[in-house]
């Protein structure tokens, strides 16, 4: 009985804790976003554009914050697994909300979203990664296989994506025709889950390494103080004599 009742004061306790924007927001999009499926006005939808906008940000944060509430919780390797799935279905919603109502003349906005994903994350997350943890602590260390694996999964499905389209000639125009873009989906998705997986095993291997190394240090170090206080013991021992 007095478990429970600490598990429930602790639940309460996180609850009042919790930002209370990342509750808030979320509720009041999908109420709004009902109330304005009924808005035929465009000047209005137009007028709406920004702040509809910047809620959407809000949003996402409120979700990510979601996530690394989650991830925090359960630890490595799962919680890296639950920001990339998060932070995936972010996206890919944002996008299919987009061409589910968007014209033909805009269904090119996936593959410039791909494109523009890629460029960012190549140029602009390393980038202001590298420049931001030069001048904290001007020496870095990475661990290369996890970036190889990220880097090689990311160039293979942008080939796959963004190239290869303009080498078929199966239907007219740089597309894919359905049974390749049935492929194409089919690779992608086994490429992304393996480099989830490897992700993961590569975690666990990192966080084992990581302890046994602070295991080590400990241990040497233990030892090293204990010499010296038998050294120190010995050497007032002899001068007693």
């Amino acid at each position: 009985m007095n478990q429970q009742n600490n598990n429930q004061t602790s639940f309460v306790a996180s609850i009042n804790d919790y930002p209370k924007w990342t509750l808030v927001f979320p509720v009041v999009s999908v109420f709004l976003a009902l109330a304005l499926h009924q808005v035929t006005s465009t000047t209005l939808l137009l007028w709406l554009g920004l702040p509809l906008l910047a809620l959407l940000l809000v949003n996402v944060f409120a979700s990510v914050h979601h996530a690394e509430t989650i991830a925090l919780k359960i630890g490595n390797p799962y919680g890296s697994f639950v920001l990339a799935i998060s932070v995936t279905i972010v996206e890919v919603a944002i996008i299919l909300a987009v061409l589910l109502n968007s014209t033909e003349e805009v269904v090119t906005i996936a593959r410039d979203t791909v494109f523009a994903t890629i460029m960012i994350v190549l140029n602009g997350i390393i980038g202001f990664a590298l420049l931001v943890g030069g001048l904290r602590f001007h020496k870095q260390e990475f661990k290369a296989p996890g970036a190889v694996a990220a880097l090689s999964t990311l160039a293979t499905i942008a080939v796959l994506t963004l190239v290869l389209p303009d080498f078929t000639t199966a239907i007219p125009g740089p597309v894919y025709a359905p049974p390749q873009l049935i492929m194409v989906a089919t690779v992608s998705i086994v490429l992304y889950v393996t480099f989830l997986m490897v992700q993961m095993i590569s975690h666990v291997m990192t966080l084992l390494t990581l302890l046994l190394k602070k295991l080590i240090t400990n241990h040497l170090r233990s030892t090293v103080l204990l010499s010296r206080a038998l050294c120190f013991l010995l050497h007032l021992s002899l001068s007693s004599c």
